[in-house]
């Protein structure tokens, strides 16, 4: 894929706003490579409905031309620290899921715009900070890389450790 100006990134700020998206969602749900369902569009719009009172939504979506490519769900929340509250970009999972990344199947272009994005706009969160990134894994260092190109500066740290088994064949084997 090349980058040109039919690219543009949308920003929504509400449910209600989210609305019209939830079929493009469902379908870049369905492109997206090891997909979980933390990153279903059900799962955003129960997640909303439990903690969005005290967070700000921004779900980025990538546009080329008309069509999506990409949807990056971003909240804001405040989270306490020693040094005081510090308001925290940050994915949607309070420390429920063990991955996370932007839903689509081209996650590299969706996080590169998205970081661009973020770069360009009023900034209204004092720290991104992405703790659900399997870097050497699925992420394959896209979202580090994808930081560094738009001109933010990605600092890479193990946040927690999580076993994932995978096992063969159906249920009932």
């Amino acid at each position: 894929m090349t980058f040109d100006a039919q690219f543009r990134v949308l920003e929504i700020n509400s449910i209600e706003g989210l609305l019209p998206y939830r079929f493009v969602w469902r379908g870049l749900f369905a492109d997206t490579a090891d997909a979980s369902f933390f990153q279903t569009y059900e799962w955003f719009v129960c997640y909303w409905k439990h903690f969005g009172a005290s967070q700000r939504m921004r779900v980025l979506v990538v546009l080329h031309g008309d069509t999506a490519v990409g949807i990056v769900p971003f909240i804001i929340r405040i989270e306490s620290t020693k040094a005081g509250p510090i308001r925290v970009l940050t994915y949607p999972l309070h420390d429920w899921g063990s991955v996370y990344g932007p839903i689509g199947p081209q996650p590299a272009a969706t996080l590169l715009l998205a970081f661009r994005h973020l770069s360009e706009t009023a900034r209204d969160w004092d720290t991104l900070d992405l703790r659900w990134i399997d870097d050497a894994g699925s992420d394959h260092g896209r979202t580090g890389n994808a930081m560094a190109l738009a001109g933010l500066s990605p600092v890479i740290a193990d946040w927690k450790h999580s076993a994932i088994v995978e096992f063969d064949g159906d249920w009932e084997s």
